[in-house]
């Protein structure tokens, strides 16, 4: 029992996401197999009521996209959740110090992974996404970076990445330190350097709120 819950404690970012993702797939399978059915039917049905019936079933795949977009929408969520509050990694890439900038190492990151180059390259894309969220506050802008990269990170911009995090070993020295890399990693560097960025951009947030605790 001790080796399970050792297991979990030491996974358990990987896991949540897994399991994250997996409900989305079921959700998805069963969203499919359910419109083959009706479309089936559809099929078997007098010509006069097939409009009727494709009309009533736009609405109920309108819905179900939706749905799944929701879906996805906590998957970003709960990885930005899961970044900032993974207490192990947060040391090694970056120092808290009002707020979190990144350090020797998490620039090494950022540099080595194609991450602050990814960015660099696609910076119109970046903020406009960013932008489209409209963040009010740096806390808010911090976490919408992080959302931000984590739902790009699917695009063909982010190949260069994922090929760097498959094909690197376990365990990689990086600004004088031997660390472990994950696209959570990779994500969170990323994240905070968007986020300096964005307020380079919109110095206007700091301006408006950094006043309250000066």
């Amino acid at each position: 029992m001790e080796s399970v819950i050792s297991f979990l404690s030491s996974h358990y970012p990987t896991i949540g996401i897994c399991i994250a993702v997996a409900f989305v797939v079921y959700k998805a399978t069963i969203y499919h197999v359910s419109i083959q059915n009706t479309r089936k039917k559809v099929d078997e049905l007098p010509c006069y009521t097939h409009k009727k019936t494709i009309e009533e079933q736009d609405k109920k795949i309108a819905g179900h996209n939706h749905a799944i977009r929701e879906h996805g929408d906590t998957i970003s969520d709960m990885s930005v959740w899961i970044m900032k509050k993974d207490k192990a990694m947060i040391p090694v890439f970056m120092n808290k110090h009002s707020p979190y900038y990144l350090n020797p190492t998490g620039l090494a990151l950022l540099d080595k992974c194609g991450g602050k180059r990814c960015i660099d390259d696609n910076i119109d894309y970046f903020i406009s996404k960013l932008e489209s969220a409209a963040p009010e506050t740096p806390f808010d802008v911090e976490e919408g970076a992080m959302k931000t990269i984590m739902g790009s990170k699917g695009l063909p911009i982010f190949n260069q990445i994922k090929n760097y995090i498959y094909f690197q070993p376990d365990i990689v020295e990086l600004g004088g330190k031997e660390v472990e890399i994950s696209i959570f990693a990779v994500a969170s560097v990323m994240g905070i350097y968007l986020r300096d960025l964005y307020l380079e951009k919109h110095p206007e947030i700091l301006r408006k709120h950094s006043s309250v605790f000066a």
